[in-house]
């Protein structure tokens, strides 16, 4: 009906021969033009509101402003009601239109402006769109600041893990069964800015001759530092029979502005699981369990604003068991991936791979003072990764990942080369509003080696859920 007024009075006012009624006829014009949602009738329309000189007036600048905005062009409905909103800060007219165009165009910086200026009147879009754009970046505790509450898939919760890998290799090398039975968990918002989870696992190995039973406990906390977020960790390990290890895990991450590029910085002390011996240790020598100590770089940058992305990661440490010589090592991947966009996907990307690792010994033998733990003296692989994520804010969410390609290992055995592959998929229901489930397999075949693992989860959240994210997917170590 509007639109019919509309149309109707711009007939009539088509008639109009003076410079008043020119200027009302082009006004009429472009009312219309901004409801159509069509480019060049909007175009049409300023350009009539041009040639009657009236394109200076504030009321028809916003219009023009709207009319942009509806039609796809955010960046110049922005320009147009940012200068309205300069010359008369107090009007909530120009203010809407400046959020609703800077929401569109993807511009925080102006929409973070907007919500320091005016935090009690600010449209509920702006905060909805700034909180968003932080959980995009991984900074849940900014989110919910501006939202009051916290980001779904990060509020207090319980959960359970189980998981089963089957680890296998060259001969001479332990066939290895791992269940975890099971990984329990607790996630509490200990203040706006801090995040703590407790974890208490319990292990079973087995490779066929005989077992070990091993006990983890172990904490986590989770606060942002300036535009990044700091993860530290410590735990606890009962090896078997073996004395007792402190593990930890100190990790910043800093994804840009654009929510694609990313540097993360992570510490770790590690336990090895590949054989019993790397878990325990070997009492009849005297060794200990075997304890990968290393600091990783990894960082992905967009090139030229392009959809391909190259992605670098750097990791050093050494492999130390008491009663063994340090066993120093180095490890780095290159990728080039490039990014696809398609209906019911939220990450699409694929692209050519290289690694490279390299330690001072072999010490996958059961020989000596080593431990038996898996490192082959060198690893060359190239090849293609991709990845994929179904879109989140449903009630189910599926993501897969892998490589595939050819690889070259240096072995104790002698050198061994081959195609290799690996694949990890997940998938995870809503079941209802305080219960979600998921499972997932993850394996990988490669010359020397081939592993499995099974896993499954329950997550009860605290606090009533509609959607799944990408916070509610579990990928179990090692996987």
């Amino acid at each position: 009906m509007h639109q019919q007024r509309l149309a109707e009075a711009a007939a009539e006012s088509r008639e109009l021969t003076t410079q008043q009624g020119m200027r009302l006829h082009a006004a009429i014009e472009l009312a219309l033009a901004k409801d159509s949602h069509d480019p060049a009738q909007v175009d049409a329309a300023l350009k009539l509101v041009e040639e009657t000189g009236d394109a200076t007036e504030p009321s028809t600048r916003a219009l023009a402003g709207w009319a942009l905005l509806n039609s796809g062009r955010p960046a110049q409905a922005e320009q147009i009601f940012s200068k309205l909103h300069e010359a008369a800060p107090g009007n909530d007219e120009y203010i809407q239109g400046l959020v609703f165009a800077a929401a569109a165009n993807r511009d925080y910086g102006t929409l973070g402006t907007l919500v320091g200026e005016s935090p009690g009147t600010i449209s509920p879009i702006a905060r909805q769109t700034l909180a968003d754009h932080d959980e995009r970046l991984g900074l849940y505790d900014h989110a919910r600041a501006l939202t009051g509450r916290p980001s779904e898939g990060q509020e207090p919760s319980l959960r359970s893990l189980f998981t089963l890998d089957r680890k296998s290799g060259t001969t001479g090398q332990d066939k290895l069964t791992v269940w975890t039975i099971p990984q329990l968990s607790i996630t509490m918002l200990a203040s706006p800015s801090l995040t703590v989870r407790i974890d208490g696992t319990a292990l079973r190995l087995d490779d066929g001759v005989q077992h070990a039973w091993g006990k983890q406990l172990g904490a986590t906390v989770r606060t942002e530092v300036g535009r990044g977020v700091l993860f530290a960790g410590a735990e606890l390990e009962k090896p078997g029979e073996g004395p007792v290890q402190v593990l930890g895990k100190v990790q910043y991450q800093r994804i840009a502005e654009s929510e694609d590029e990313f540097l993360r910085l992570t510490f770790s002390r590690d336990s090895i699981y590949d054989s019993l011996r790397a878990f325990e240790g070997a009492p009849s020598s005297g060794t200990g369990p075997a304890i990968s100590s290393s600091l990783e770089v990894a960082a992905r940058q967009a090139m030229g604003g392009s959809a391909f992305h190259f992605g670098e990661t750097l990791s050093s440490g050494a492999v130390t068991a008491s009663g063994t010589a340090v066993n120093p090592f180095f490890a780095l991947s290159l990728s080039l991936t490039r990014d696809f966009r398609a209906k019911g996907w939220s990450w699409l990307n694929a692209g050519p791979e290289i690694r490279l690792s390299s330690y001072r010994y072999d010490a996958n033998r059961f020989d000596g003072p080593y431990g038996g733990y898996w490192s082959p003296k060198s690893n060359r692989e190239a090849g293609l990764v991709f990845y994929a994520q179904s879109d989140e804010g449903g009630r189910f969410l599926f993501k897969t990942g892998g490589r595939f390609g050819y690889a070259t290992r240096e072995l104790f055995t002698g050198r061994a080369s081959g195609a290799f592959g690996e694949d990890t998929t997940t998938i995870a229901g809503l079941l209802a509003r305080h219960l979600i489930a998921g499972t997932g397999i993850g394996y990988r075949a490669s010359p020397g080696y081939h592993d499995m693992s099974v896993f499954a989860w329950l997550k009860i959240p605290f606090e009533p859920r509609g959607h799944l994210h990408a916070a509610d997917l579990l990928t179990p170590r090692g996987f």
